[in-house]
């Protein structure tokens, strides 16, 4: 095993002072210890409830947020929307001294462009953290945070106690004299160590190396070594140089990742895929071997005594987090309520003639209350709380209000789709497909060029146009009044379309869409293959799934699947195998594209060669519940009781933990039904296959469960109707839309 430390430090190290500009807190105080509510927010990253607070001169501005907690470095982040509903201004630092004559890739130091804000109060239940110097999640140095990303890096809290404790459900933060009894409650404690911000230079290249708060030592894989805790990250990784021992290993690309076992001290914490990193050789982590991510401490209460600077940690066997749904479905209720009351205040001020006034209620008449934005909010509220039918009202309000948009009706003509209100969703498509063509046809090309240089007149980037702007200034003529400028990613509605079509049954509308529109979307190739293999048509299918190939961006597995159909289709099982093997190496998790590469393989080769495969999988990816399955299913087909009662506890184990940390999750409820199914436990796996539905009725696999317990039980009507349903649910999935071919 190699020590990655001695193998990455890098030929020259110096500190930093970007770091303070990056974050600072003028004081964090806390007088009384107080718990939130630990809220899962995805990923399983702790979050609470914040507030943050700038103060004004008649009343303060206050703006309630979900918070992440990083315990990897201490960066405090705001996302763009936080920065405009405090009405802050953000200040771009880290430039380099030449950059505006020397151009782009110079006007900035190393590390990038950061933009940073002034927060007032950040207040986290009893915690209260003032004059907060906080970066921007849209910063270059950042690689541009995608979303509302906020969180506060636990590095900043100089002197607090704390505690993440899932077993409990609550966040707590105490003064530091409290630690020693927030750390006692631990079953292991280490002393963490830290590093603060650094230029880190190998060879010619520099890196900026961020602060590091919480490292322990640790051992992963056999490898003793320090240890980031990163609570901010889904999976482990470690340096690229270091060797793993684990029980399998696993290729994407050029990254490996091994099923490594974790422990602190005497204290076994589990085992996970752990990531092989050149960041921690020459890249921007180089004062540690790795980090240790939430498929580990998501398990896991973790503390800290600042007096002394240890962590403590403890299984959580037992776990309990709040959902955001509600809050989020909360606040979105009471936007809509305040833009509702504002739009009637400025109703009642406004002086204007009587006909203009009349006119306006003319025009509004049929419009809901509110606007395009809180509609769209609220819709976003119950995307996570999964109520199809209030997400399609939200929106359906929101596209009157922005009727113009062919966004607006193309993500309504979706969700539509997903409440099987088809007629619907049909219109809503149309709608989007008609200004989508009416900007983006070849008719218009002009009318866009001349958009085009007017928005970037509008705001130049170089310096020349800049002065330009400042000293003559320009004029040009507007677009055409009739045209409103559309989003480019409204093609994806040709795919939407045929997926509608398909689910219909009409398998010609959605073949014809692809021969109309064949180079816009990968969707809609996807979609007009799996046609096209429902029909048996499967010459066509192929030449079609081959352009999807071409059309993605990154290697698909469903497209790789319905190439292995195809081939397998045409009694070609020597190159449908290896296909199979392709998509699921992509994506392990997709449990009927494992049985569909056992049945081929029983079918080509035999029930012991279907066996041999099925354990193969499994040993590769004995956390997959999918390959699981694969071999309990055909353990139970040899009549091999041994395997097939291994199999179903090795799942079984697989399922409890990680229901632990997500409950609610509506496909792991469905991958233990057809487990139970599986085993003649048709009382288990109904109620875990009606589970499976209420916490998300547009799940397929869901669906499939539904309908193995339907079969297992003689209900065959009621089986087929589940698989139909489950198959219109799915049909860009070519293992559930050849389903359709029976009905």
């Amino acid at each position: 095993t190699l020590v990655a430390l001695g193998a990455t430090t890098p030929a020259f190290a110096k500190t930093t002072s970007l770091g303070a500009k990056l974050t600072s807190v003028g004081g964090p105080s806390i007088e009384v210890a107080g718990a939130m509510d630990l809220m899962d927010d995805g990923d399983h990253i702790p979050a609470v409830i914040g507030t943050f607070v700038q103060e004004g001169s008649d009343e303060d501005t206050r703006e309630a947020a979900i918070i992440r907690l990083s315990t990897l470095g201490n960066l405090i982040i705001v996302s763009d929307g936080m920065v405009d509903a405090l009405g802050l201004e953000a200040k771009t630092i880290n430039k380099g001294s030449w950059g505006w004559l020397l151009g782009e890739t110079a006007a900035f130091k190393t590390g990038g462009e950061f933009k940073v804000v002034n927060i007032d109060r950040i207040e986290l239940g009893n915690l209260v953290l003032t004059d907060v110097t906080a970066v921007v999640g849209s910063s270059k140095g950042l690689g541009k945070l995608p979303g509302d990303w906020i969180s506060v890096g636990l590095g900043a809290l100089e002197g607090v106690a704390w505690s993440i404790a899932p077993s409990t459900g609550t966040v707590t933060f105490a003064p530091g004299a409290a630690g020693a009894e927030l750390v006692a409650k631990a079953t292991t404690r280490h002393v963490a160590t830290s590093k603060g911000w650094t230029l880190e230079q190998f060879g010619e290249d520099d890196v900026l190396a961020p602060a590091i708060s919480h490292a322990v030592e640790a051992t992963v894989g056999g490898h003793t070594g320090s240890f980031a805790l990163n609570t901010v990250n889904r999976g482990s990784a470690i340096s690229a140089a270091v060797t793993l021992e684990g029980t399998a290993t696993q290729q994407t690309g050029a990254t490996k990742a091994t099923l490594s076992s974790v422990q602190l001290g005497d204290t076994e914490l589990g085992s996970s895929w752990v990531e092989g990193s050149s960041s921690f050789d020459r890249g921007n982590l180089p004062s540690v071997d790795g980090f240790i991510g939430m498929d580990i401490l998501a398990h896991t209460d973790i503390s800290l005594d600042p007096v002394t600077g240890v962590i403590g940690l403890s299984i959580a066997a037992e776990q309990s987090r709040t959902d955001t749904a509600a809050w989020k479905i909360a606040q979105a209720e009471a936007d809509l309520a305040e833009a509702i009351e504002e739009a009637k205040e400025a109703e009642e001020a406004e002086e204007e003639t009587e006909a203009t006034a009349e006119e306006g209620a003319e025009e509004d008449a049929d419009k809901p209350e509110g606007n395009a934005g809180v509609w769209n909010g609220l819709a976003s509220a119950h995307a996570d709380d999964d109520n199809l039918g209030a997400r399609v009202d939200a929106l359906a309000n929101a596209a009157a209000h922005d009727e113009d948009s062919c966004s607006a009706w193309n993500t309504l003509g979706q969700a539509q789709l997903a409440h099987g209100d088809l007629a619907d969703a049909q219109s809503s498509f149309e709608t989007a497909a008609g200004l989508y063509e009416g900007w983006w046809g070849p008719e218009n090309r002009s009318v866009r060029k001349d958009h085009a240089e007017a928005t970037a007149q509008a705001e130049p980037s170089d310096l020349m146009g800049k002065i330009n702007k400042a000293l003559i200034g320009w004029s040009w003529d507007p677009i055409d009044e009739d045209l409103t400028a559309q989003d480019a990613g409204c093609h994806t509605v040709y795919g939407h379309m045929a997926s509608l079509a398909l689910a219909e049954g009409d398998t010609d509308t959605a073949k014809g869409l692809y021969d109309d529109k064949m180079d816009l979307d990968t969707g809609l190739a996807q979609v007009a293959s799996n046609a096209a293999l429902v029909t048996g048509d499967l010459d066509k299918a192929h030449a079609i799934v081959r352009q999807a190939i071409k059309l993605e961006h990154t290697p698909s597995a469903l497209s790789r699947l319905g190439l292995a159909m195809i081939y397998n289709a045409q009694g070609d099982w020597g190159t449908a195998r290896p296909l199979f093997e392709k998509s699921l190496n992509i994506d392990d998790g997709e449990m009927i594209a494992v049985s569909l590469y056992l049945d081929g393989t029983r079918k080509a080769e035999g029930g012991v060669a279907a066996l041999s495969a099925a354990k193969g999988w499994a040993a590769a990816r004995p956390t997959s519940v999918a390959a699981l399955y694969g071999l309990i299913r055909e353990a139970h087909a040899a009549e091999a009781p041994e395997i097939a009662s291994t199999a179903t506890a090795d799942a079984m184990a697989v399922i409890g933990r990680n229901l632990l940390v997500a409950p609610e999750d509506s496909t792991l409820w469905a991958s233990k039904a057809r487990i139970e199914s599986l085993s003649g436990d048709l009382e288990a796996a109904a109620a875990s296959a009606e589970k499976a539905i209420g916490f998300d009725e547009n799940n397929e696999l869901a669906w499939i469960a539904m309908a193995d317990v339907a079969s297992a039980s003689g209900d065959t009507e009621a089986a087929t109707g589940h698989i139909k349903m489950a198959a219109t649910k799915a049909v860009s999935n070519p293992g559930y839309a050849i389903l359709l071919a029976g009905f």
